[in-house]
């Protein structure tokens, strides 16, 4: 497992997606004080957050796409940027098809992230995923990066060069 607890539950619901922080964790562990989120079941698209310092890690696996993924991607955005997450990893991973309409989802939570001061970045697209990015120009504009480690360590150097 990577860097970082996974805390994780389950709900089913009547198809929509919601993000919602259900408290934090109690209790004398190392995890003490971290939030603990869940969001209901989508059965295109599966959303699983978890935070590894100040980074909160997206992980999708499913279809961005019309009606499913993409309507979820914009509300978990606008969800940590409202609780003032500034550092959002979203693990592409497990995506295994984007749409135009993922595609207009992921630039509007590009330039919503920029326009609240947060970074958002990329996590191993899958080649199918990858090469609609490029196809459609939109891969410039994320920086990407194929581990967790790497991608982490950029969240610590940019913050670095902006304290400079």
């Amino acid at each position: 497992m990577p860097r970082g607890d996974r805390y994780r539950r389950r709900a089913r619901g009547s198809g929509r997606s919601i993000v919602a922080m259900i408290g934090t964790r109690s209790g004398p562990s190392e995890g003490y004080g971290q939030p603990v989120w869940f969001l209901c079941y989508d059965p295109a698209m599966n959303v699983d957050l978890r935070k590894v310092d100040d980074v909160v890690i997206v992980d999708f696996n499913g279809s961005l796409t019309l009606g499913t993924g993409d309507e979820l991607l914009g509300q978990v955005i606008n969800q940590l940027l409202a609780e003032d997450y500034r550092k959002i990893l979203l693990d592409l991973t497990d995506v295994d098809f984007i749409d135009s309409s993922g595609l207009g989802e992921l630039v509007q939570s590009l330039k919503v992230s920029k326009r609240f001061g947060a970074s958002l970045r990329l996590l191993r697209p899958q080649d199918r995923v990858r090469k609609t990015l490029n196809l459609t120009r939109i891969l410039p504009m994320f920086p990407i990066y194929e581990s967790e480690e790497e991608a982490l360590q950029s969240f610590d150097e940019a913050e670095a060069d902006s304290a400079e």
